[in-house]
C-alpha cells in the first residue's frame, strides 16, 4: 500500500459584494474617482448584505477576510453580524479586483472602521501598504499572479481544516 498523507481541506466561501453604485447602471462620468474606484453599496446591497449573514448564520466561520474596497467591506460586514461570535474582518489588500485606477490609494483603516468596526489588517500587511492593490484590464498575467499569490496566501496559513 502506498504511503500517502491525509488531505487537510480548506473550506473556501468566496462570494461577491452586493450590488453597489457601480454595478446600478449609475452614469461612471457623474461619479468622483472614489466613487467610480470604491463604490458604495446600494439599498439593495445592504439588504443583499444583511440577507447573506441570515443564509449563513450556521456557518461558524474561523475566519473572514475582503478586499479594501467599501463593498466588498460592507457585505462582509452584513456577513459577520449574523456570527454567533464576535470576528474580526481581515482586511486583505491582494483581494482586490482588476480595473482599480492607480490613482486611488483605498481607505486608511480608520476609514474601514467606519464600514465595519472590527476590521484589522490581515496577517502580513504593513500598516503603511496600500488598502488596494492596481491591477489593469490590459495584463492578463498581473490578475493570474493576483490569483495565486491569494492562493498562496490562504495554503501557507490554513492547514488544518479551517472555513
Amino acid at each position: 500500500m502506498e504511503n500517502t498523507k491525509p488531505v487537510k481541506e480548506l473550506e473556501l466561501y468566496l462570494i461577491r459584494h452586493g450590488q453597489s453604485m457601480g454595478n446600478a447602471g449609475y452614469d461612471k462620468d457623474e461619479l468622483t474617482i472614489k466613487e467610480e474606484n470604491d463604490p458604495i453599496l446600494t439599498e439593495k446591497g445592504l439588504l443583499q448584505a444583511d440577507l447573506l449573514g441570515k443564509y449563513l448564520s450556521d456557518v461558524d466561520f474561523d475566519v473572514v477576510y475582503s478586499s479594501g474596497l467599501i463593498r466588498a467591506i460592507c457585505t462582509a460586514d452584513g456577513l459577520l453580524r449574523h456570527q454567533n461570535s464576535r470576528k474580526n474582518l481581515n482586511i486583505l489588500p491582494l483581494l482586490s479586483e482588476v480595473g482599480i485606477s492607480p490613482e486611488y490609494d483605498g481607505l486608511t483603516l480608520d476609514e474601514i472602521k467606519t464600514y465595519c468596526k472590527t476590521a484589522v489588517l490581515a496577517d502580513g500587511v504593513s500598516e503603511n501598504a496600500p488598502r488596494v492593490c492596481y491591477y489593469s484590464f490590459e495584463k492578463e498575467n498581473e490578475i493570474f499572479d493576483s490569483a495565486g499569490n491569494v492562493i498562496r496566501y490562504f495554503r501557507d496559513k490554513y492547514k488544518n481544516g479551517e472555513k
